[in-house]
């Protein structure tokens, strides 16, 4: 067992990682975790991060959220960051698992695209498709949400076309039977040439030169 300061010079295949700070006895937490909280907590987080060779577990018995902004300064802010983002992406990752299989064999087939691919986008959009700056919401048939069918086959792509995304209806049926034609009609939406086009070859006519 190492402080930050005394790991500088070590390195380990595995490391865990404690935050060796917990909630108070009347249920508080402090905003002061020792020297991760001084100007020199960047540098000692930067150390404690970089000694595993192979894998890192980091432990700690406070969310991220019981601390309001502005609270916490230095190295202690900075993990908390790090803490709150691992637990965003795993929040994510358990929206995806509780997705339809439609959806998530269309996310599979996008990001094999190179697609970057959200599903359930904040709680309202089922799927999300990004590349280089243009957005594509992908929704599928009426039947599968609870909405009325008038807003979602016309006031719902209205609404969002007008905030700038474009939108792509898809069916289930299309889905089903072929998941990666549907993605590739949304990747070249995006701008991503079909898989095997290429550009046409440069061809070269003889010519009969005056002798």
């Amino acid at each position: 067992v190492l402080t930050l300061e005394e790991s500088v010079a070590e390195s380990r295949d595995r490391v865990v990682f404690s935050l060796g700070f917990g909630l108070t006895r009347h249920g508080r937490v402090l905003s002061d975790f020792g020297d991760l909280s001084t100007p020199d907590g960047e540098r000692l987080l930067t150390v404690g991060m970089t000694r595993a060779r192979r894998s890192m577990v980091i432990v700690s018995s406070i969310r991220p959220s019981a601390f309001d902004d502005g609270r916490l300064e230095h190295g202690a802010a900075t993990l908390m960051g790090i803490l709150g983002n691992v637990a965003a992406r795993g929040r994510e990752s358990r929206l995806e698992d509780l997705a339809d299989p439609l959806t998530r064999a269309l996310a599979r087939e996008l990001r094999r695209l190179g697609v970057e691919v959200d599903v359930d986008y904040r709680g309202l959009l089922p799927l999300v498709a990004r590349h280089q700056g243009k957005a594509v919401v992908a929704e599928s048939d009426p039947e599968s949400g609870g909405e009325s069918l008038r807003e979602t086959l016309r006031l719902r792509p209205q609404i969002l076309r007008r905030l700038g995304w474009h939108y792509v209806r898809v069916h289930a049926f299309d889905l089903y039977s072929d998941p990666a034609g549907v993605a590739a009609r949304i990747a070249e939406l995006l701008g991503i040439a079909p898989e095997g086009d290429a550009p046409p070859e440069s061809t070269t006519e003889p010519l009969d030169l005056p002798g």
